[in-house]
């Protein structure tokens, strides 16, 4: 195997494993991936896009960004949950995909020597993360796997997904579902946490 048959291997995979966890979460997609906030799969998805056309087009090929206009909302100070911020969902799983999809196609292009040659546009110290188009290319691939987790994470945190503990059904108390109200001590609100 050659090195450029892991960069072509690469962005497929991520791309296929990512993806898995999107589908189910086109109605929830503003539920954040934790009690703290975090990337929902909408801004992930937006913020995976915005991301790779910055990187693959404007530092590796030094071509204008086609999703600029994407910065803010998806690479700007912080996530919100208010839907108006962000283009509809479709649209933005739609053009996460296309955006990986240039990518592919303009590694079916590129030959192993190709790898190694420098990037036309390399942000000032960070040759070591975008110096070349290997650089670049790994560094799209490994992108997705790192939001990887908050897509994993956001199902759990549906609200017909939660669970509460409620005290006194065995042991360790048992799993119910239902939504996950506790009190400042961290009881289940409204009952006593007993020990048997």
């Amino acid at each position: 195997m050659h090195s450029i048959d892991l960069i072509r291997e690469n962005p497929t995979r991520s791309r296929d494993r990512v993806l898995a966890h999107v589908e189910d979460m086109r109605d929830h997609a503003l539920v954040f991936p934790t009690v703290n906030g975090g990337g929902h799969t909408l801004w992930v998805l937006g913020h995976l896009a915005y991301i790779e056309a910055l990187v693959v087009e404007g530092f590796m090929l030094g071509r204008r960004n086609l999703l600029a206009a994407w910065e803010e909302p998806f690479d700007g100070a912080g996530t919100s949950a208010d839907p108006t911020r962000y283009p509809p969902f479709d649209e933005v799983r739609a053009t996460c995909r296309e955006q990986r999809e240039r990518t592919l196609a303009l590694l079916a292009t590129l030959g192993e020597a190709d790898l190694d040659g420098p990037s036309a546009n390399t942000p000032t110290g960070f040759a070591d993360t975008f110096g070349t188009s290997r650089h670049c290319l790994q560094y799209v691939a490994d992108h997705w796997y790192m939001h990887r987790g908050q897509l994993a994470d956001a199902p759990r945190r549906r609200p017909e997904s939660r669970v509460v503990r409620r005290p006194g059904r065995g042991r360790h108390g048992g799993l119910l579902p239902g939504p996950l109200v506790r009190d400042r001590r961290g009881r289940p609100h409204g009952r006593r946490a007993t020990r048997r």
